[in-house]
């Protein structure tokens, strides 16, 4: 039986793209970004690490929202917002010297990550018909692993931790990507109305903090996600006390190696978790 490429929208397609070159551009600088710091600015561990903070922080608090910014801007104008205020936020990282002038631009990338990653899944989620969904959900998910397993490599070569290369790299892969969103892509609003959103939104929000499975989800999600943030950056600076100027090609080799682990790892996982309960999975997560 002959293979034949699937017949997705156009747009699924750019936007799988899109997906692919932010995540390979953005592993290829973000998972540096404290060593560069460490290595290029005259700041102490806890003032870094408070630098690093900002952006998860600042996505929690604007993604609330984002949907609303979205409904506003149009699909192609918030992509481009998306990935604009990223970019900025990013070529100051590398030009100023100020840790106020820092800590804006880590909140202006903050911004536009948060209007990105559920405005990626949205636009996939729009164009897939129901029959393809399950489908595009999973090839973006492969496209994503594969990139930021190439990203840190990548990295490496542009000399990631010391060099601004990666940033510059990643900035103007951001720009080119606004440009052919601003060609390709339809200045179309959603039809859902704004009052429909917002009552939607606080049922939502009314669900998270009163429903008890929510709660504990909510809780499991945090602590998940604050748990390897914390290791990642912790073991970045184990690595530059034990390695010195060879960390960085150290940690390129853990994250590919970890991201590589999870791509083969989990299609196995997948069969034999269908046969555990629920419970049992969080508490061996």
């Amino acid at each position: 039986m002959q293979w034949r490429f699937p017949a997705y929208a156009k747009m699924i397609y750019l936007y799988l793209a899109i997906s692919f070159s932010v995540t390979l551009l953005r592993f290829a600088a973000l998972p540096f970004l404290l060593l560069f710091l460490l290595n290029t600015q005259r700041y102490t561990t806890t003032e870094v690490a408070f630098l690093l903070m900002l952006s998860p922080l600042v996505q929690l608090c604007v993604i609330l929202f984002s949907a609303n910014v979205i409904d506003h801007l149009s699909v192609r104008w918030a992509t481009i917002v998306a990935l604009l205020f990223p970019m900025c936020g990013y070529l100051l990282v590398v030009q100023v010297h100020s840790y106020q002038l820092l800590i804006f631009a880590l909140v202006l990338a903050g911004i536009g990550w948060a209007i990105y990653n559920p405005l990626v899944m949205a636009t996939l989620t729009k164009y897939a018909t129901d029959e393809q969904l399950n489908d595009v959900m999973g090839l973006h998910y492969w496209v994503a692993c594969i990139a930021s397993a190439l990203g840190p490599l990548l990295g490496v070569i542009l000399g990631a931790g010391s060099s601004a290369l990666p940033f510059y790299c990643f900035s103007l892969g951001l720009l080119i990507l606004a440009v052919i969103v601003r060609i390709a892509v339809p200045a179309t609003k959603s039809t859902a109305t704004d009052e429909k959103r917002r009552l939607q939104f606080f049922s939502d929000m009314r669900t998270n903090l009163t429903d008890k499975a929510a709660r504990y989800l909510f809780g499991v999600f945090f602590f998940t996600a604050f748990i390897g943030v914390q290791f990642e950056s912790s073991f970045a600076l184990h690595l530059k006390q034990l390695f010195g100027a060879a960390a960085v090609a150290q940690l390129a080799v853990f994250l590919t190696t970890m991201t590589l682990t999870t791509v083969c790892l989990q299609p196995l996982f997948i069969m034999w978790l269908k046969k555990v309960s629920t419970t049992r999975l969080l508490l061996l997560d």
